[in-house]
């Protein structure tokens, strides 16, 4: 796992002198999960590491009051051991919590439970109460550095410029960067930048193309490309700059029920050109 020097700096710290409450800000694409897991390894000793809560989203969409009030519920049995934290408490995707969840974890900060961590991740902490934002301390999940991609890259038997290319389609998020690199060879690199550029280009000139897309396979081999490059883009984007990739992204679910459905190749492409 690739962890940003500066995100490693503060995971240490916190680590070294640990409060009661903390946010991790950082999507699934930038490996918070395992980041998260190696914190709490580290905070619990051996005897203590089956002693974690975890609640996530209903149905990966929110986390209710209901949610919450079990969650706290759950923390109020004591923990058999003399360590400062005994038990973790983590609350996956915290930016989902509704208004009313999230003022029952605040009344969580304000009145922790005996020798508990909690872990608040989050995707996006603008969406949190700014009451909760006040009494946590936030560590980023910072993007990696082009230094740390080129050696990992390097591990692999991989060159620096297929780093490079890697770096620029993940922006940077270490368990995509990782993925890319592990699941797709030299020339596989190359068709990423060319549904980049695709992507960038007026529909005139994508329209060219078009001899380059006469075969499903081509379409398909496409719309993977450019749902990976949309992926990335809609995990990294800033607030309000997320609606085009979830377009586009919306649109190749689209042209690929139509290849499904034996839809020809070059109408499909037509459309590819024209929507996104």
């Amino acid at each position: 796992m690739i962890v940003n020097p500066k995100t490693k700096l503060l995971l240490d710290a916190f680590a070294g002198r640990p409060s009661s409450s903390i946010i991790v800000a950082g999507s699934s694409d930038t490996g918070v999960e395992q980041i998260i897991n190696d914190l709490v390894e580290k905070l619990l000793d051996k005897p203590s590491r089956h002693d974690i809560v975890q609640v996530k989203p209903e149905d990966g969409k929110v986390i209710v009051i209901e949610q919450v009030r079990d969650f706290k519920k759950s923390l109020t049995s004591l923990v058999k051991s003399k360590s400062d934290i005994a038990r973790v408490a983590i609350v996956w995707s915290a930016d989902t919590t509704t208004k009313e969840g999230q003022n029952a974890l605040l009344k969580l900060i304000e009145e922790p439970a005996k020798q508990t961590l909690l872990i608040l991740q989050v995707s996006d902490r603008k969406l949190l109460l700014p009451t909760i934002l006040s009494r946590c301390q936030t560590i980023p999940v910072l993007p990696i550095t082009k230094a740390q991609a080129v050696e990992y890259a390097k591990s692999l038997g991989l060159t620096e410029e297929t780093a490079q290319k890697a770096l620029l389609f993940s922006s940077g998020e270490s368990k995509l960067f990782s993925e890319y690199l592990e699941n797709n060879s030299e020339s596989s690199g190359g068709s990423i930048l060319e549904a980049k550029q695709f992507i960038s280009e007026p529909v005139f000139s994508r329209v060219q193309k078009s001899k380059q897309y006469e075969k499903s396979e081509q379409i398909h081999n496409l719309l993977n490309d450019i749902e990976k490059l949309s992926t990335g883009g809609l995990h990294n984007s800033i607030h309000g700059k997320h609606l085009r990739w979830v377009g586009i992204l919306k649109e190749v679910k689209s042209c690929r029920l139509l290849l499904n459905k034996n839809v020809s190749p070059k109408l499909i492409f037509i459309r590819l050109c024209i929507s996104i």
